[in-house]
């Protein structure tokens, strides 16, 4: 999951109070959850609610959630459109310390795509992208947060995917996606494999983050 650090590192970055001293603010995920479909593909999502604690804080509370809102028009902007959930996408607890300094808890619910992209080439790894929210019409990638990229599955995105390894399996279908690098989607694609051992990627808006073996007849 980025998003909770995305979102800390913003913070911090636009509060001077909470830059001087970041140990005051923590962030904890409650509620975690995935969901996924009845295909055999191995996309999902995590939805969760991300608890953010500003302890001791001295500055006006404004302060505070103009960063988080701004952050949420990039990451999260579906909570803004939905009527639904226009009036809850925020939800906070202020304790009062005394005259100049409270302890402020906010609460959102945020989710997370991760697409899993079947090999492009025999031989090569199943790759994990964490997808970024798409953009709305009209809108341009920088509108969005991200700069444009390219990707091996096609589509554009931020950052470029590329990876090499070892490991069994051919796929058959196509994939393409707009994002930070992924491509792919939650269904469509069958393979076929002599050897059982994957090759296995984890890819964050762009960025490989790990990689590992797996065996999918080991479990």
């Amino acid at each position: 999951m980025y998003k909770p650090q995305s979102l800390r590192n913003h913070i911090i970055r636009q509060v001077p109070a909470l830059a001087r001293d970041p140990d005051k603010l923590s962030l904890f995920i409650k509620d975690g959850r995935l969901a996924s479909t009845g295909t055999q593909s191995l996309s999902f999502e995590y939805a969760y609610t991300l608890e953010i604690t500003v302890l001791d804080y001295a500055g006006h509370p404004d302060t505070v959630f103009v960063p988080v809102l701004q952050w949420l028009k990039v990451h999260q902007r579906e909570l803004f459109d939905n009527p639904d959930t226009q009036s809850r996408a925020v939800k906070f607890e202020a304790e009062y310390l005394n005259h100049a300094a409270i302890d402020l808890l906010i609460h959102i619910d945020l989710t997370e795509r991760v697409i899993a992209r079947k090999p492009a080439t025999p031989g090569g790894p199943m790759q994990l992208h964490h997808a970024p929210e798409p953009m709305r019409v009209g809108s341009t990638p920088s509108d969005a947060g991200w700069t444009g990229g390219t990707s091996n599955g096609g589509g554009t995105g931020g950052g470029t995917s590329t990876g090499t390894g070892t490991g069994g399996g051919t796929s058959t279908g196509t994939g393409g996606g707009t994002g930070g690098g992924t491509a792919g989607g939650t269904g469509g694609n069958t393979s076929t494999s002599t050897d059982p051992v994957q090759h296995w990627e984890l890819w964050v808006l762009g960025q490989k983050l790990g990689e590992w073996d797996y065996r999918p007849d080991v479990i």
